[in-house]
C-alpha cells in the first residue's frame, strides 16, 4: 500500500481526534480524551502531530497512523531539557504489522530534532510494546514506587474530626476532586468555603467549573508552585511547569481523575483513589514537604479511606483492603520517618532516547557524573539513562537504586 507520512493540517485536526478515537476505543478511551489533550496543553502545536494517511478516489485522504510529540521541559541537573514527548500513537485495525507506526516515530523524532528537541521520552506499560520501542532507539529508565498496607490492627466506626468539601465540575458523579484539610485549619477553610457558596447558586458543597482552579490553589495555601521547585531540583526527570501548564493542563488533569488535594502543614499531595473490586488504592501522585512528614500524609489517607466508605454506607470502615502507592525517591526525601512493611514495585515504562548526541548541553550535564568526569561524545542514550537515575546531589553513587522521577499529573 501507497502511504505518505507527512505532518498534520490544521484543518484536518477534528478527522485525526476521531481517528485516534476510534484506534482506543477497545480500551473505552473516548474522544473526548484527545481533546482535552489539545485544548488544555497551553504548549500544542498541531505541526507536531504526524499521520500516516493514504490517498481515496476524488481526492480524500484517511489516515492509517499517527503520533503526536508533547512539547516538554524536564529537569536534569538543575537546567531544563527540552524533551519530545511520543504519545498517541496508534494504527489503524486493518494497517496494522506494516512498519507504519515505526516509519511515523521515525519521522516525528527527525522533525523533534531539526526543532531544537535534545531528548525524547515516552511510557508504556506492556513488554511488547517496550521491546518494540527498544529496537528504535529507546531506553527504559527504572522508576520504583513502594506499596503500603495501613495499620491492619486498627478498625474505625466512624470519620475522624476532618473537613471535606466536595467539588466537581458537572453535576455528573464523575469527574470528581474532593479536597481536604485538617482540623488545624478548619477555620480558614470554612471561610473559603463560604465565601465560595456564596459566589455559586449551586448546591451545596458543589463548585462551578469557573472557580474550581482558583478553589484549588487556595486550599493548597498558594504556594504549591513555589514548592513543587523542589522537586524540580531534588530530582532528575520532573516536568518543568509554566503557569499556564498549571492552570490548564495540571487542573484539567485533577478535575479527570478522582483526586485529593491535600493541604500539609509544610506542603502539600495530591493523591489519585482508584477502586479496584472493592479495594482501594490511594495513589500519591506528587508529595512535597518536610523530611519526616510520612505520619501526617498517611493519617489523611487514612481519613480519605473514611470518606469513601462513608459515601458508599458502610458504618465500619476497615483498613483491611487499603494499600497506599508513593514513588520511592519521594518516601526516600520526605518519608523518613515512615515504619510501615512495604514492598516495592519498579516501573521500566518510562523510556528515552538522546535525540541530539552532540549537544554541548547534555555532553556538560552528562560530564558531570562524577563517576565519568569526561563523557563520551557523541552523547549516548546510556549516558542519559545514567543521568535521570542520579540524584543532582549525588551523582557519584552509581549503585544506588533508580532516582528517577516523573509525575504522573505530567503524562502524555
Amino acid at each position: 500500500m501507497d502511504c505518505c507520512v507527512r505532518t498534520l493540517r490544521e484543518n484536518e485536526l477534528d478527522d485525526w481526534v476521531e481517528f485516534v478515537a476510534e484506534c482506543f476505543a477497545s480500551k473505552g478511551t473516548q474522544a473526548t480524551y484527545f481533546r482535552r489533550h489539545i485544548e488544555d496543553d497551553p504548549d500544542f502545536d498541531s505541526q507536531l502531530i504526524f499521520v500516516a494517511c493514504k490517498h481515496k478516489e476524488h481526492g480524500e485522504v484517511s489516515f492509517v497512523s499517527t503520533c503526536r510529540v508533547f512539547s516538554r521541559k524536564v529537569m536534569m541537573n538543575g537546567v531544563a531539557i527540552p524533551m519530545a514527548g511520543i504519545g498517541e500513537v496508534c494504527t489503524s485495525l486493518y494497517h496494522r504489522r506494516q512498519g507504519l507506526a515505526q516509519r511515523v516515530i521515525t519521522f516525528a523524532l527527525d522533525v523533534a530534532r531539526k526543532k531544537g528537541f535534545l531528548i525524547s521520552s515516552l511510557h508504556t506499560s506492556r513488554k511488547e510494546l517496550q521491546r518494540y520501542y527498544s529496537a528504535l532507539g529507546f531506553i527504559s529508565v527504572r522508576t520504583r514506587y513502594k506499596i503500603y498496607s495501613l495499620d491492619q490492627t486498627k478498625n474505625y466506626s466512624h470519620s475522624p474530626d476532618l473537613n471535606v468539601t466536595i467539588s466537581t465540575a458537572s453535576t455528573q458523579q464523575a469527574p470528581i476532586i474532593m479536597e481536604y484539610l485538617c482540623k488545624r485549619n478548619q477555620t480558614d477553610f470554612q471561610e473559603q468555603t463560604e465565601a465560595t457558596k456564596e459566589e455559586n447558586s449551586a448546591t451545596s458543597n458543589i463548585l462551578s467549573q469557573q472557580t474550581l482552579n482558583d478553589h484549588i490553589l487556595k486550599i493548597i495555601g498558594g504556594h504549591v508552585q513555589e514548592q513543587h521547585a523542589q522537586l524540580l531540583l531534588s530530582f532528575n526527570g520532573p516536568v518543568v511547569r509554566s503557569r499556564r501548564y498549571w492552570d490548564h493542563w495540571l487542573m484539567s488533569e485533577l478535575k479527570a481523575k478522582c483526586c485529593a488535594v491535600i493541604n500539609l502543614s509544610n506542603g502539600y499531595a495530591f493523591i489519585e483513589i482508584r477502586n479496584i473490586q472493592h479495594n482501594y488504592e490511594y495513589h500519591v501522585m506528587e508529595w512535597v514537604s518536610q523530611p519526616g512528614s510520612a505520619e501526617e500524609l498517611l493519617d489523611i489517607i487514612k481519613c480519605l479511606h473514611f470518606h469513601q466508605a462513608e459515601r458508599i454506607g458502610n458504618d465500619v470502615v476497615s483498613l483491611d483492603e487499603c494499600s497506599v502507592h508513593i514513588p520511592s525517591p519521594l518516601v526516600e526525601q520526605f518519608g523518613c520517618d515512615i515504619v510501615l512493611p512495604c514492598r516495592e514495585f519498579v516501573d521500566e515504562g518510562w523510556m528515552y532516547m538522546v535525540l541530539d548526541p552532540f549537544s554541548s548541553l547534555l555532553t556538560r550535564l552528562c560530564s558531570n557524573h562524577k563517576r565519568h568526569p569526561q563523557a563520551e561524545n557523541p552523547i549516548s542514550t546510556t549516558n542519559l539513562v545514567k543521568l535521570l537515575e542520579r540524584q543532582p546531589s549525588d551523582m557519584s553513587c552509581e549503585d544506588n537504586p533508580s532516582m528517577h522521577l516523573f509525575l504522573r499529573l505530567d503524562a502524555f
